[in-house]
């Protein structure tokens, strides 16, 4: 799950809309907080314990409960890229927690481990030993951040919480988790949103208060350190709305973890050997014959087999593997397939769950079939990094998988393969769809297996050098009277543009704005900030003023016709990447163009999102409701489009009109057969205005059809 923290986020209203929320069970139909004989909260930073269970705290505390609030992580990373010193920062949350805690209750006991901010899966063994004395026995309640929360710190913290009170059992103590970006990335029709396991606790006017007030203390996280973008308030106000409301919500029960689990696969494997019979229906032989046929290479060092069930697949994929290991979460299944599989001694079989711990590879061939819809898609995404991450420069992935909903799907065949195929890192190199099932090949080759057995040679062009990495990009940004907002944009560039020169170096970046027709201070307000070349133009079109910005920036940076003699980059060297004057990128906005472009990328379409804080509540929830974060729409925006120079240079560039220069640029570029890649970790947030400088477009948009 990507989400920038410091945006908004889905308001309160849209969530208070829904009557399901409000109409939660209480909590105490799964635990009855008065029982209670000790609490223990975990926190994963600084915040935490209060956003998700202050009241709780609060309440427990007044009745004279022992609670116990660990505090995991010293939160040092909480404003990436600040001027403020790592330890200035790390004494300033610790009081923060310190004084928070106490205004939730003066006997509340206190742990800060100072384990580094983001490192809690690397510290996971130490967390566990340390945190397991500390467990309560019966009657105790144990309060953890939730697995499925989408931040990776929370969700290891609420799997040590669940694995230990697990290995207690019946004779230990109750486990509760608690949302808190929940509210931020998803929406009450999101895929991953809990209902079921949600469970209201409303809170008495004393604990509300005490919470408020503990709240109140964390100042760090609620307003600026500096003026400094990086230093901008981690809790948007927006969002901090969630947390005083006079109720918090928890999450009881297995669906909490939003993965398959052993138990579920362990009855289904109990009750019959071959629970789907994939042994004797034609079926599925047929689509087990039609798996191994699409393997782009005839033999593979080692392959890796998630969800393997009892081996049958798995047979079929040993003979053309050195080495093969299978995994599945059921021990049952494991057996069987061990027992199958005993005569292949360059076979192994393991009980594991491969999107909670991935195992080393590299693997040169990864196999999924029929198990991706059983994984929430935010658990599924973390599952096809590892994947991608864990493959050889020249690996394949497999996908197959059963086309039809059934009932404990968490998502559909489309969606998994979609999400497959969303990673830039991987070339879809087969596609095969019938009624019932998609068989998926996915690739680090790009080639065909003609091309990669040399039945067909494609010869590269004269001259080529298509192949060179990005060296320089060209920023290139149109204006039009935005002196209320230009300088924020700029600003924001110039933050994106530093970030680049820390991680690539060796890229050079070049920043063009192109006045139009200005008769405000614009031009005055871009020429106030350095390193930008400011150009003036009357042509009173977006679409020129784009091209003519385009014009320049290359004209800085570009051999003319990829003539390398004169010391310039040729075009495929240089990246053009666009945005608007009312617009602010995020830090890592060039980056992410760049990391898209040496997979292979030719176009990278980029999400936007208004400024909340220019719409009404209803456009807010209108627009909260049509996207979902984590899922790029495809939408093609100038705001935030990058296309690789010689790409754009081959289709003619923006065309000289005043709307849609952006979406003609894409189709032709499109249909020139370009790579294009959509993207939303790069979202750029843009005005929220409804009276834009061109008629129609993004402001035409969120004036008329957002509410149609």
């Amino acid at each position: 799950m990507r989400f920038d923290g410091r945006a908004p986020g889905t308001p309160v209203e849209t969530w208070e809309a829904d009557p399901r929320l409000l109409a939660l069970p209480p909590l105490t139909d799964a635990v009855d907080p008065i029982a209670v004989t000790r609490l223990v909260v975990l926190a994963a930073h600084p915040d935490d314990e209060t956003l998700g269970a202050g009241g709780l705290i609060a309440a427990a505390a007044a009745r004279g409960v022992p609670v116990t609030v660990v505090v995991v992580t010293d939160g040092a990373a909480s404003h990436p890229g600040s001027a403020t010193s790592a330890e200035s920062l790390v004494a300033t949350r610790a009081e923060e927690a310190r004084v928070a805690v106490e205004l939730l209750g003066h006997d509340v006991e206190l742990l800060r481990w100072s384990i580094a901010d983001g490192a809690v899966r690397e510290a996971r063994a130490e967390i566990t030993e340390r945190l397991r004395p500390l467990l309560p026995g019966p009657g105790g309640l144990v309060v953890a951040p939730w697995r499925g929360d989408g931040h990776r710190d929370h969700r290891v913290l609420g799997e040590i919480a669940a694995q230990l009170v697990g290995e207690a059992g019946r004779a230990g103590a109750t486990l509760l988790e608690y949302p808190i970006w929940l509210w931020h990335w998803g929406s009450p029709d999101h895929p991953d949103v809990p209902w079921p396991s949600l469970r209201l606790s409303p809170l008495d006017a004393d604990a509300d208060a005490a919470k408020r007030s503990a709240l109140a203390a964390y100042v760090s996280q609620r307003r600026p350190l500096s003026a400094a973008p990086e230093d901008a308030p981690v809790l948007h106000p927006v969002f901090e709305r969630h947390f005083a409301r006079g109720r918090e919500v928890f999450v009881v029960g297995d669906e909490a973890a939003g993965v398959a689990t052993e138990a579920t696969f362990d009855r289904t494997h109990a009750r019959r050997a071959d629970p789907w019979r994939v042994t004797t229906r034609w079926y599925e032989r047929r689509k087990r014959a039609l798996t191994v046929a699409s393997l782009p290479r005839e033999h593979y060092g080692s392959v890796l087999e998630v969800g393997c069930s009892i081996g049958v697949l798995t047979g079929d994929l040993a003979p053309a593997a050195d080495r093969l290991l299978a995994l599945d979460v059921s021990s049952v299944a494991v057996e069987a397939a061990r027992e199958r599989l005993a005569d292949l001694p360059h076979v192994t079989v393991e009980q594991a769950d491969a999107a909670a711990d991935y195992p080393s590879g590299p693997f040169d061939l990864v196999v999924l079939s029929e198990v991706g819809y059983y994984l929430a898609p935010d658990a599924f995404g973390r599952l096809v990094d590892s994947i991608v991450d864990g493959l050889a420069e020249d690996g394949d992935v497999v996908a197959c998988h059963w086309a039809r909903p059934e009932g404990d799907f968490r998502q559909g065949a489309q969606d998994v393969h979609a999400r497959l195929g969303a990673d830039p890192r991987l070339h879809r190199v087969s596609h095969h769809v019938e009624a019932d099932f998609v068989l998926d090949v996915f690739s680090r080759d790009p080639r065909s297996v003609a091309q990669r057995t040399g039945l067909r040679v494609t010869p590269a062009p004269e001259n080529s050098v298509a192949a060179l990495p990005v060296r320089a990009v060209a920023v290139v940004v149109p204006a039009h009277d935005e002196e209320e907002l230009v300088s924020r944009a700029l600003d924001g560039i110039d933050l994106a543009r530093r970030h680049t020169a820390r991680t690539h170096p060796e890229v050079r970046v070049v920043v063009v704005l192109v006045a139009d027709a200005c008769t405000d201070h614009t031009v005055a307000a871009a020429r106030a900030h350095a390193r930008v070349t400011v150009v003036e133009i009357d042509a009173r079109g977006v679409g020129a003023a784009r091209a003519v910005g385009v014009d320049v920036a290359l004209g800085e940076l570009a051999a003319p016709s990829g003539d390398l003699s004169r010391g310039d980059l040729p075009l495929e060297a240089v990246w053009i990447a666009c945005t608007d004057a009312d617009s602010v990128v995020p830090p890592g906005w060039i980056d992410d163009q760049l990391d898209r472009a040496a997979a292979g990328a030719d176009v990278v379409i980029g999400t936007v999102r208004p400024d909340f804080a220019d719409l009404s509540p209803r456009q807010i929830a209108a627009w909260t409701a049509r996207h979902t974060p984590g899922r790029p729409n495809g939408h093609v925006h100038g705001a935030n489009l990058g296309v690789r120079a010689s790409s754009y240079r081959a289709v003619g560039g923006f065309a000289p009109i005043d709307l849609h220069e952006d979406n003609v640029l894409v189709d032709r570029l499109r249909d020139a057969g370009a790579t294009l890649v959509a993207s939303d970790v790069g979202e750029v947030l843009t005005s929220g205005r409804r009276d834009g400088r061109t008629s129609g477009g993004y402001a035409g948009y969120l004036a008329v059809d957002l509410l149609a």
